[in-house]
């Protein structure tokens, strides 16, 4: 294993290991303020060089647009989904390689949070000052205890200021059919969190059949396989990661090993 490998093991897993231990002092859940009980802050997924994903969930069914710029540039450019819906899945696209960008959400016309995203390398491109992928999972039914992972995740982010990610190993919610559980559980105590660095999911026993799964978080291309299947693909300067879902149907077998 590389060098560059193990530091990024390394510190996804000090981070959890921190963060966990102050998991006892926590006294109330970190979901911020009052929102509507299904309601979703922006939150970002499928991270690549040229591109990320922006969802959310609304209050009422309007039509989810994005504008973002990137940083040193005037210019704004824009996108919206074709419907109206509550659940709003925006793809930003054609970004130039490792660059910052101010990502802003709209529902209809009233804003729905703003994200910070920073473009991955390019596949094989040297990532300069160095990359990092935190890595932690089982996150269901202690949301408080969930807040304090992903608020020790932010901020060794911030300190180390290279490109990141966060893997997560799946079991999200242990009531993967209610969508207001996923609210709860896992992405408001994560919400600040997740408008700075984006998610690659990897499905758990605990999240049901898929079916809440994809839709909270949708692919634009997957990596092989029927079109939504929970596979993830991640090019990051000089590595892969490849998430082999082992709960996707046989059905979908030889697809996949392709």
């Amino acid at each position: 294993m590389s060098d560059l490998r193990k530091l990024t093991l390394f510190a996804g897993v000090a981070v959890l290991a921190a963060a966990m231990s102050m998991a006892g002092l926590a006294a109330e859940d970190a979901s911020g303020g009052p929102v509507h009980r299904g309601s979703v802050r922006p939150y970002m997924l499928a991270p690549a060089h040229d591109g990320v994903t922006v969802c959310w969930i609304s209050e009422r069914e309007c039509v989810g647009r994005l504008r973002w710029q990137a940083e040193g540039v005037a210019d704004w450019r824009e996108a919206a989904e074709p419907a109206a819906g509550r659940f709003h899945s925006v793809r930003v696209a054609r970004l130039q390689p490792a660059t910052e960008h101010r990502i802003e959400a709209f529902s209809g016309d009233t804003p729905a949070g703003d994200l910070a995203y920073r473009s991955l390398p390019a596949p094989g491109a040297d990532p300069g000052g160095g990359l990092t992928f935190f890595v932690y999972g089982d996150s269901q039914a202690r949301s408080e205890r969930h807040g304090l992972v992903a608020a020790g995740v932010l901020a060794e982010a911030r300190r180390l200021n290279q490109f990141t990610f966060i893997l997560h190993l799946g079991d999200f919610t242990d009531k993967a059919d209610d969508h207001a559980e996923w609210a709860r559980q896992f992405f408001r105590p994560a919400q600040e969190t997740l408008r700075r660095l984006p998610i690659v999911p990897v499905r758990g026993n605990h999240d049901g059949d898929g079916a809440s799964f994809r839709m909270f978080f949708p692919q634009p291309e997957p990596p092989g396989g029927a079109p939504g299947d929970t596979d993830r693909l991640v090019d990051c300067g000089p590595i892969r990661v490849l998430v082999l879902d082992r709960f996707a149907p046989e059905s979908t077998a030889e697809a996949r090993r392709k």
